[in-house]
């Protein structure tokens, strides 16, 4: 589990570079609807799951570590869309798989997990070059490990979407999303407003 360990130094042996998906989104600094801003001055609380201890001191990235063991015990998703468009990561995301759908649903279908692996870690190779705050920050600096998270982020796309007892709740998931009103926004991101806890239930 070191993928997920915080350690004390990095060599910053590399630094992301966007690729544009992100261009036309509400950044850092620019004007916008407070409404839309997903700043925040609070710490999310949280005890560690390894060692007890609570929370306490603000994280720099979405990744929330312990403050006493290191250990890696949540996400909080307003920091990894902090002072810019609420909708930025998952937007962006869309924006670098959009493209590939066809590819990954023929790749799905016929069961070709080599192929679904390599469309993936070229999304999220570049998900987390334009959206950096949204995972650990190592990803920032260290070459190596943001391999290892691209290369995790893929193999869990694999690993659930390739499982067969996937497929009832994915028709499912799909249901509730068709029946969620998308509102846009100025910026290029939407709102969506409708039945969200069902989705959020049925996601967990």
């Amino acid at each position: 589990m070191n993928l997920f360990k915080k350690r004390t130094q990095a060599a910053p042996t590399g630094s992301p570079q966007t690729s544009g998906a992100s261009a036309g989104l509400a950044r850092q600094g620019e004007a916008m609807p407070t409404s839309l801003k997903a700043h925040s001055q609070f710490i999310k609380r949280v005890s560690c799951s390894q060692c007890g201890a609570p929370k306490s001191l603000p994280s720099t990235t979405a990744y929330i570590y312990c403050d006493y063991c290191g250990a890696l015990i949540d996400y909080d998703f307003r920091i990894a869309n902090a002072d810019t468009n609420a909708g930025l990561t998952n937007t962006v995301f869309h924006r670098l798989i959009a493209p590939l759908q066809v590819s990954l649903e023929q790749a799905k279908a016929h069961g070709e997990a080599d192929t679904y692996r390599r469309l993936h870690k070229q999304v999220f190779s570049e998900w987390l070059q334009e959206c950096p705050m949204a995972v650990s920050p190592r990803a920032k600096t260290d070459l190596a490990f943001r391999e290892q998270m691209v290369a995790y982020l893929a193999e869990c796309a694999v690993t659930k979407d390739l499982d067969p007892r996937q497929v009832p709740l994915d028709a499912r998931m799909a249901q509730l999303v068709t029946s969620l009103q998308r509102i846009p926004t100025p910026g290029g991101a939407w709102m969506v407003a409708g039945g969200f806890w069902p989705y959020a239930e049925l996601f967990k």
